[in-house]
């Protein structure tokens, strides 16, 4: 059992919790929910790097086992610290942040968002979420925008940022390197209706 407040292990999930620029870093995110963790070992396990708990429900344990992650308990006055959900379930994971590979996604490319400077986690997994259920098929981000794997975007997401390709480029290099696509810009703050827009059925 991790009993110290400075174990190094612990340290690196208080630093992925807070700082975007050591989730960067370390290409890896923190989940705290007991569902979209055990949706990853189920159908992603690859992406699990290690798991932090008090308790296992037999389930999750079982899953664990199955898989094979590393696996280690954390005195509940040191888990409570660790923590940014107000009700935890008793389980952090540290996941590694999916790598997606443009050119592998270009010449079947379907429905794609381009959004730009979006700065809100909360925000951006909603969108995320609301990406997934309409079959978009991949999101481009600027680089100046709201990290994806903040965990604020991932609990807004409901966990599907895992799921979704997400490739941060400039609308430039976007229009430069889909110039074989079709684009409809779209603002944010207009006042006319999406219902109104008239699109174009190619």
């Amino acid at each position: 059992m991790l009993t110290s407040a400075d174990n190094p292990k612990l340290k690196a999930i208080r630093g992925l919790l807070k700082y975007s620029k050591f989730r960067d870093q370390q290409k890896q995110c923190i989940v705290e929910s007991l569902t979209h963790l055990r949706d990853i070992l189920t159908h992603k396990p690859d992406l699990v790097h290690s798991i932090y708990y008090t308790s296992l429900d037999p389930s999750l344990d079982a899953l664990i086992q199955t898989q094979q992650r590393p696996c280690y308990a954390v005195c509940p006055s040191i888990f409570n610290t660790l923590h940014v959900n107000k009700s935890s379930q008793g389980v952090i994971a540290i996941l590694r942040i999916p790598e997606w590979t443009l050119d592998e996604y270009l010449p079947t490319l379907g429905p794609a968002f381009y959004v730009d400077t979006l700065q809100s986690p909360f925000n951006l997994g909603a969108l995320i979420r609301n990406a997934v259920a309409f079959n978009i098929e991949a999101l481009f981000l600027p680089p100046c925008s709201v990290y994806p794997f903040h965990p604020e975007s991932i609990r807004a997401s409901c966990g599907l940022v895992f799921w979704l390709p997400i490739f941060r480029l400039s609308l430039l290099e976007v229009s430069r390197t889909l110039r074989e696509h079709t684009f409809i810009c779209l603002e944010a703050r207009s006042n006319q209706l999406l219902n109104d827009y008239t699109f174009d059925k190619r």
